[in-house]
């Protein structure tokens, strides 16, 4: 490991610079080869000691795909985020109630309103009510 980081840093210093960008029979570069093969301290090399050659990761003026989309195609995506049904509130958690206006016509324990959407007349589409103490607990943008 250290051996060899030490070698290819000595190589990659005193080699000439467009080594780097020189393509294969493939149309491959060395960079597209170390994305391909996920070599991040080699990427982490580059873009730290050749910065000028380090923008042929995103940018190509060649037909081969960029180093970062070769890059992006060997990683492993992510799988998808498995939803369970959300659970029903408890039976005295009466929530909605809350938010349900009294006789006098005021919603009592809600003293915020959003207004989301535009509707064809230009009026707010829908409106949420909450108490600011809740929304400010999560919302640090809010709380301010």
């Amino acid at each position: 490991g250290t051996d060899s980081a030490r070698l290819f840093k000595r190589i990659s210093m005193a080699a000439p610079r467009s080594l780097f960008l020189r393509a294969n029979y493939q149309g491959l570069t060395f960079l597209h080869l170390a994305a391909a093969s996920l070599n991040f301290w080699v990427l982490t090399f580059v873009l730290r000691n050749f910065p000028e050659d380090a923008q042929a990761l995103v940018v190509s003026r060649d037909a081969p795909p960029l180093p970062m989309s070769v890059l992006a195609g060997a990683m492993a995506q992510p799988a998808p985020p498995r939803r369970s049904p959300a659970e029903a509130f408890p039976e005295h958690f009466r929530i909605a109630e809350m938010l349900q206006q009294d006789d006098s016509g005021a919603v009592p324990y809600a003293d915020v309103a959003f207004d989301v959407g535009v509707d064809a007349s230009g009026l707010a589409a829908c409106r949420f009510l909450a108490h600011r103490v809740i929304v400010m607990s999560q919302s640090p943008v809010l709380f301010e």
